[in-house]
């Protein structure tokens, strides 16, 4: 006789599973492949010369630090 309706089952939802896993996979792929490039494209940025002089990078220092003061940061609960 041929194959029981439980095998059967099992051969359609395992084939259904496999068809979906393979999607999600080559999407998964393709995400991955993007967040690396975007990774690769900041790090690329940040290595470069910003063109600021000292006194700029001060004054932008400077900002950010009173931004973090007001919005609450102190050393003790800033963690990297």
């Amino acid at each position: 006789m041929g194959a029981s309706a439980c095998s059967r089952n099992e051969q359609l939802w395992n084939g259904r599973f496999w068809r979906k896993a393979r999607f999600n996979g080559d999407k998964y792929a393709r995400l991955a492949a993007a967040a690396e490039a975007e990774k690769r494209a900041l790090i690329e940025q940040l290595n470069r010369p910003s063109g600021k002089s000292e006194e700029e990078k001060i004054q932008l220092a400077s900002t950010v630090i009173q931004r973090a003061v007001r919005n609450g940061l102190t050393e003790e609960r800033t963690t990297i």
